[in-house]
């Protein structure tokens, strides 16, 4: 999936989508749970990963 569908899928504007990927901005709740919705993930299956990765 392109960061331009991500776009349209979760109302993101591409370029958050970039920076946010990129590391230039700090993921926040509400984008993290637009994320995951335009995904098709759970955000506590996202949680939980990041969990194990700590």
């Amino acid at each position: 999936m392109t960061q331009t569908e991500l776009a349209r899928r979760t109302g993101l504007e591409q370029s958050h989508i970039s920076r946010t990927f990129n590391h230039r901005v700090t993921l926040t709740v509400p984008s993290m749970l637009a994320l995951c919705d335009g995904l098709g993930v759970s955000p506590m299956a996202v949680m939980s990963e990041a969990l194990q990765d700590c």
